[in-house]
Order: structure tokens, then C-alpha cells, then sequence
């Protein structure tokens, strides 16, 4: 925490103002050096030297008014851990535990290794359904600065799921909450399978609280524990409305009401609507996260929009030798679209989804316009197709990654087996990378480098007959767009 003086110290007008003065000319006190001299020590501690000292002491130049802080360093000899043991186990043998143990024979003593030694091999017992292992650790003493070190385990009996008790729940269906339980009746409990359940069932959005607990049963197997899952239901029911003014469209307004646990079946439906008097727009979708048992979260959507003034048409003739401009003329289009998409985690980091999308979109008032003035994406048009998608995601956060990398990759087929009018394959694919470079790089220190990629790649197959330009093209609502509607 004692820091020097920064590059501007010297500098008499920053160094006289407030809060910026004091960093320039660099912080420390008591309570800094106090904390700072047992950061020392500990590190210190970690290299082996255990009866190590450290004591800070200030001198003074003569010639400025500059304060050094001096740490004084008493090393002691330095301890090595001349071999490891182990004691009381019996699930696993004392080599599979020796490879738990990041501290190796002759390696300078370390109490940060040991302690780390201790997690790795409860976290290895808990992976086995042991959950109340205990794990502690004996210092003996040796010859020649060396140390013997011993980790003592009391293995205690694995835990199996005998029972399984719901409670919490007001609205919520008891079976409806069984579905995101990782674990049933006779299962091994481990402490991933607890975590996955709880994540699973905060997912929904149906709850706002949820607590799983493990005890055990008197009277029957030691091994047997009963476990109780506890939910707070949250309010299942959002309301969400708007209102606004466009000087295009005139008055404009929006409601969305959703719910999060429909019929007390923790199955999630929401519909919008947004209107003006240019367009409208109604949208219905219900998500299953869990449809007919199985783990493939199915979520269905339709939505119907009406735009009644897409394009407006100007007219122009020539009347006895003028130009006149008729009432100008506009046509729109009617849009309806769905989709079922049902997508299942392969593990943590990866998924897997398959989508099935019909979109159906016809002209309104095509009377008012000459067809031949309408281009080809313009016009009534019917796509239906099926796509894979694949994506793996190893970042350490969705929003503000420092390390890790995304991976995703969709490829679509649209064709008239599908019940499209148009027939074309479509890929894309995304990446992004994420690195924090360490502390001590110079300059860049504690910096992320981002890195994203993006590819696009269609092409349509079965071309019309006409064969024109704009026939070899994708409907323009598959193209891949990277700076504009015009690029």
C-alpha cells in the first residue's frame, strides 16, 4: 500500500493540490507499513523462509525533503518439504491424492500450496459424493531445515440422495420443479450436481430464491441423506408499456406483458404489441425449458407485422407541355414469421440448437404501383428453413470477459420442402478472444486484448428461369449487411 512518487512528484503545482498532490508526492503511514511489512513476510513465508522478519524503518536525505522506506529483511534459513503422507484414506490411494497436492518433495515450504493442497483434495472426496471429508494437516520437523508434511483425511460416508423434499412453493406445480433437479432418488450427491440444480432452477426467472440442503436420515445407512430444496417464488407476472411521438408516424405505443411461470408449470410466455400509424406489430413466444422431461429447452415465437407505407411512389406527366406530379402512392407489406427452436447443453461451455423458421410476406396496395417498378426482395415472398447452430463459450464473463474465447457457428438451408419459395444455403460464424496481460508487462500492464472475427457465406441454389441479376441475389433479409443498408 506505500506507494512513491509518481513521474509529476517534482512538479510544484501538482504537487501542491489536493488528493492529486498526495499521490504525486507519494503515501504511506503507519497502518501502510504495518500492512505492508507482514505482505512481505507472507511472501517470504511462501519461498520457505518460515522464521523470517521483516521491519520497516524511514530515512531522510539531507539534501531534500524525499522519506525512503526501507523494509529490513531477516531470511533464516529456508525450509524444503522433504517428502508428503498421508493419513486415514481409503477411497483413494496415496498416489491418486499425491497428484491433488500442488507441493512436490524438495520444494521449498509453501503454506499457500498446502492450503491449496487441502481444497484440491476436498474438492476431489466431494466429486465422489464425500461431503463431509475433513482434511487437516501436520508440520513435522527434520533435520537439516527439511519438513515433513502429513495430510490427515477422515473420509466420513458418501452421500446418496434417499429422499428428496420439495418446499417453498405457493403457485409452483411440485413436479414442475422435480424437472431441474440434476439429481433423483439413489443419486450420488456432489457438490456440481447441487450447483447445476440451483442454476438451473434460477434460470427460469420463476424464483428468487433457492437453497438445497443435505442431512442425514437416523435409522437407516449412513450413506443415505435426505434433501431439501427450498424455493421463494418471484412475481411471475411483468407489465411493460410506452408511449411516444415520431413526427413520421405521429403517436406511437407499446405493451408487453409476460410471465414467468405460466399455469405454475415454470414455463415462461410473453406478448407484444407495438403500434403506430405507419406499422403494427403483435408477437406471441413460450419457452419450455424442459419439454416432455428432457433437457432440450424449446422455445416457439410468431409475430405479425403490418406496414402500410413502405415505399411511396411520386408519379410524373406531361400535360400540354407542363410537368405535373400526381397524388403520390404507397404500397406496404404484411409480414408473418415463426420459428421453433430447441437447443441442448452439451456441457457447461457448449450447446447445441436446432431451428425450424416460415416467414410468409405479401404487398398491400401493389394496385398503387407498376410491379415492374418493384424490385424482386420487395415482393410477396414465402421462406421456410432449417438450421444447426453449434456455440462454445470458455469466457470467464458474458459481460466484461478478461480471458476465454466464444465460438459460434450456424448453417442454414432454405428450400421448398420447407415451404419457402426460395432456395439458398447460408452460413455464419463468430469469434472472439480475450487475454489480460499480466501485471508485470511493461506499459500494457493489467491491459485485455479483444479480438473478434465474423464470416458470412451464402449462395442460392435452383435459380428462377428469368434469370436476371436480381434473381441470382439472396432475399434481402438474408444478406449479410457490415456497414450499412447499402454496403
Amino acid at each position: 500500500q506505500t506507494q512513491a512518487k509518481s513521474v509529476v512528484g517534482s512538479i510544484p503545482f501538482l504537487k501542491n493540490l489536493p488528493l492529486v498532490g498526495g499521490l504525486a508526492r507519494g503515501v504511506t503511514s503507519n497502518d501502510r507499513l504495518q500492512h505492508d511489512s507482514e505482505v512481505v513476510r507472507r511472501h517470504m513465508l511462501d519461498l520457505g523462509f518460515r522464521s523470517a522478519r521483516v521491519a520497516p524503518r524511514l530515512a531522510f536525505s539531507p539534501e531534500s525533503e524525499d522519506l525512503t522506506v526501507i523494509f529490513n529483511v531477516e531470511e533464516g534459513p529456508r525450509s524444503t518439504v522433504a517428502d508428503v503422507m498421508f493419513r486415514g484414506n481409503s477411497v483413494f490411494t496415496s498416489a491418486e491424492l499425491r497428484k491433488a497436492a500442488p507441493i512436490k518433495d524438495s520444494e521449498a515450504f509453501s503454506p499457500t500450496l498446502i492450503r491449496s493442497g487441502v481444497t484440491n483434495i476436498k474438492k476431489l472426496y466431494a466429486d465422489q459424493g464425500y461431503l463431509d471429508a475433513v482434511v487437516s494437516t501436520e508440520v513435522v520437523d527434520l533435520s537439516n531445515d527439511q519438513a515433513r508434511l502429513i495430510y490427515s483425511v477422515e473420509e466420513g460416508s458418501k452421500n446418496v440422495a434417499s429422499e428428496i423434499v420439495i418446499s417453498g412453493q405457493t403457485k409452483t406445480h411440485e413436479d414442475s420443479i422435480r424437472r431441474f433437479l440434476s439429481f433423483g432418488a439413489g443419486d450420488t450427491l456432489t457438490p456440481d450436481l447441487i450447483r447445476r440444480t440451483q442454476r438451473d432452477l434460477y434460470a427460469t426467472g420463476a424464483f428468487r430464491e433457492v437453497t438445497v440442503r443435505t442431512e442425514s436420515k437416523p435409522g437407516e445407512d449412513e450413506s443415505a441423506r435426505r434433501v431439501s430444496v427450498g424455493v421463494t417464488e418471484a412475481k411471475p407476472l411483468l407489465f411493460v408499456y410506452g408511449l411516444g411521438y415520431s413526427t413520421d408516424e405521429g403517436a406511437r405505443g407499446l405493451a408487453q406483458v409476460s410471465n414467468t411461470n405460466l399455469f405454475g408449470r415454470v414455463n415462461s410466455a410473453s406478448i407484444r404489441m407495438r403500434g403506430s400509424r405507419r406499422e403494427q406489430l403483435a408477437q406471441f413466444s413460450y419457452t419450455d425449458l424442459r419439454p416432455f422431461g428432457t433437457k432440450w429447452a424449446t422455445t416457439l415465437s410468431t409475430f405479425y407485422d403490418r406496414n402500410t407505407n413502405l415505399q411511396t411512389i411520386r408519379r410524373k406527366r406531361l400535360v400540354d407541355g407542363e410537368v405535373q406530379t400526381e397524388d403520390p402512392q404507397s404500397y406496404g407489406i404484411n409480414r408473418f414469421a415463426a420459428f421453433i427452436q430447441t437447443e441442448r447443453k452439451l456441457s457447461e461451455q457448449s450447446s447445441l440448437r436446432f431451428r425450424y423458421s416460415f416467414e410468409n410476406a405479401r404487398l398491400s396496395n401493389a394496385q398503387n404501383v407498376p410491379i415492374g417498378e418493384i424490385g424482386r426482395n420487395d415482393r410477396s415472398i414465402r421462406l421456410g428453413s432449417f438450421s444447426v447452430g453449434f456455440t462454445r463459450d470458455t469466457r470467464d464473463s458474458a459481460l466484461t470477459p478478461s480471458r476465454g474465447q466464444l465460438w459460434s457457428a450456424e448453417h442454414s438451408v432454405a428450400a421448398r420442402i420447407f415451404g419457402g419459395n426460395e432456395a439458398f444455403n447460408r452460413f455464419f460464424g463468430t469469434y472472439q478472444g480475450y487475454k489480460t496481460f499480466a501485471p508485470s508487462t511493461p506499459i500494457i500492464r493489467d491491459s485485455t486484448f479483444a479480438f473478434s472475427a465474423r464470416i458470412g457465406l451464402a449462395a442460392p441454389f435452383r435459380v428462377p428461369t428469368t434469370n436476371t441479376p436480381d434473381d441470382k441475389l439472396l432475399p434481402i433479409s438474408e444478406r449479410f449487411f457490415a456497414g450499412g443498408a447499402t454496403t
